[in-house]
């Protein structure tokens, strides 16, 4: 089972258009949703917003499941690493294929994000990341 299968009951979460978000225990968790619009700057904005909704402008650990997401517009993801850490303090994410884990370490690199962040097949490995 997935630690993204299901939000636990009784938890601060929030919405997107694309997007949950939910913290628990210290740790935000996001999924993007199949079979919806995302990746344009208005989803990035709506992020942001949603993360200070979120956690009340205290920076956590997020750990993400990307593995749904099929594009981002380069302005996009621009807004989200000049807000990184405001939101965050390092990212574990979750993609679903190694090519699109090697696709996006080479973004990573290209924009330099102001917090630690590494891109994973395996979820677990991600949490350990997103945890340590």
């Amino acid at each position: 089972m997935s630690r993204f299968d299901a939000i636990p009951a009784d938890v601060p979460q929030v919405s997107t258009r694309a997007s949950d978000f939910w913290l628990h225990d210290g740790l935000v968790y996001g999924r993007t949703r199949k079979g919806v619009p995302h990746g344009e700057l208005q989803d990035a904005i709506a992020v942001v917003e949603k993360m200070r909704e979120l956690t009340g402008g205290v920076p956590h650990p997020l750990l993400f499941d990307a593995s749904e997401v099929g594009w981002l517009q380069m302005r996009a993801r621009e807004h989200v690493h000049r807000h990184a850490a405001e939101m965050f303090t390092r990212a574990g994410v979750v993609v679903g294929s190694a090519m699109v884990r090697a696709m996006s370490h080479a973004l990573l690199g290209f924009i330099n994000p102001t917090i630690p962040v590494r891109i994973f097949n395996d979820e677990d490995e991600a949490y350990e990341f997103a945890t340590a």
